[in-house]
């Protein structure tokens, strides 16, 4: 997977979906396009036997210093984490299960590549 992603771009995608208690949900989608350096295949060889790749999807952490396989990235960087926060509070608060003021702080960067679903009544 490392291999196939080294030197190249591709897209994270994050969907999130938040139902009420009465049965409505509603749910969002992030996208975020990531650039990936050039890895050597020693050096992937090296990540994947320290066992870090096993627990994330795409098999890397943006967030990893040490390895830093990331060169940039557009919109949100806590979907490539693997939770876009600003969308998931938008949604909790737009359904009323949570109230905050955290959305004006935009912790997440922006979202260019955000897609909200119409609210779908429960059955």
């Amino acid at each position: 997977m490392l291999n196939a992603l080294s030197d190249r771009n591709h897209e994270v995608i994050t969907g999130v979906a938040v139902i009420d208690p009465t049965g409505d949900y509603q749910t969002i989608s992030v996208r975020t396009l990531v650039n990936m350096r050039r890895l050597a295949l020693d050096e992937i060889a090296n990540y994947v036997a320290s066992g870090s790749p096993y627990d994330k999807a795409g098999g890397y952490g943006i967030q990893d210093r040490s390895f830093a396989p990331v060169t940039s990235y557009d919109d949100c960087y806590l979907n490539v984490v693997g939770l876009p926060m600003c969308a998931a509070l938008e949604l909790l608060q737009g359904s009323g299960l949570f109230r905050s003021d955290m959305l004006s702080t935009n912790i997440c960067g922006g979202h260019k590549g955000l897609e909200r679903s119409e609210t779908v009544v429960g059955e």
